[in-house]
């Protein structure tokens, strides 16, 4: 059963194929935060439909109450960790967002941890698209770092030690870049701004196909 956020209220409910059934693409934002982003992509795609997946409900009821308030048809919010998340969102995305994740979601996109990396691949389609946006350094983290035993971010290390885990996830690295911090002003999230304002940071996009 997926546990969907409506206004304040958590449903539970194993319909999900009715929410979605007219749309011929499916997008899920993974760790989507407040739900401010894929809100936004889903009102400037009305024929795309949406999944925003966070643990936190508390975090979504903004957004979860806009959603309904202006009766907006092509999104919904699960309410779920990616260690319990649910089989039935398995091969359903044609593209997965993570952005800015943290505790376990980053460690699992960012070292050998094939028990998350594999759950986060199981969502996607054949030839998914899956887009990564992450950050943090030494200088800002060494606590977080130190305790999750993090690598240290490079293109390097992303482009080849980290090439080698997500092919074992059946996922491909094809470019890793390097975003400005023009650039990350369009998530627009809490997390964003917090990790981001008046510090100075690499911030690493890496893009992946399922294969």
């Amino acid at each position: 059963m997926l546990r969907i956020l409506i206004n304040k209220k958590i449903i539970e409910s194993n319909n999900l194929n009715k929410l979605f059934e007219q749309y011929k693409i499916i997008n899920i934002d993974l760790g989507t935060g407040n739900g401010k982003l894929v809100y936004d992509l889903a009102l400037k795609n009305p024929d795309t439909f949406f999944i925003g997946i966070d643990p936190t409900a508390s975090n979504l009821f903004e957004y979860s109450k806009k959603i309904q308030k202006h009766k907006i048809k092509n999104i919904i919010y699960v309410i779920s960790s990616i260690e319990n998340i649910n089989d039935d969102l398995n091969n359903l995305a044609d593209k997965v967002y993570i952005n800015f994740p943290w505790g376990s979601l980053l460690e699992g996109i960012v070292k050998d941890m094939p028990e998350i990396l594999n759950k986060i691949s199981s969502l996607g389609k054949s030839d998914a698209e899956f887009n990564f946006t992450f950050a943090y350094s030494s200088l800002h983290e060494p606590a977080e770092i130190q305790k999750r035993q993090l690598p240290i971010l490079s293109s390097d290390y992303l482009l080849s030690d980290l090439k080698d885990i997500y092919l074992k996830a059946n996922l491909e690295i094809e470019t890793c870049v390097d975003l400005t911090p023009t650039e990350i002003n369009v998530f627009g999230t809490l997390w964003s701004k917090k990790l981001f304002l008046g510090k100075s940071r690499d911030i690493f996009r890496i893009i992946s196909k399922k294969i």
